[in-house]
């Protein structure tokens, strides 16, 4: 499964990585990759140019584009 985690703040980053590793060990049948982000713009580039994701871990309160935005804006890219 590919996540994407987009934040601005960082440390959420690093609890969302160790909540995923923690879940890593107890399914290790399961394969998971994170991709991390600081903005939705950021976000949303990497989506255009690489496609989506299975799942996307979004902040609502960002500048510029917050997590809602960029859910939109994915959702009209290809997958």
């Amino acid at each position: 499964m590919q996540i994407a985690l987009c934040d601005d703040e960082i440390t959420n980053h690093e609890k969302t990585r160790e909540l995923i590793r923690q879940y890593k060990q107890i399914h290790s049948d399961r394969t998971l990759s994170l991709s991390s982000f600081a903005s939705g713009k950021e976000l949303i580039n990497h989506v255009d140019e690489h496609g989506g994701f299975d799942l996307y871990i979004l902040d609502c309160i960002m500048p510029e584009m917050n997590g809602i935005d960029a859910t939109i804006e994915a959702m009209k890219m290809k997958p």
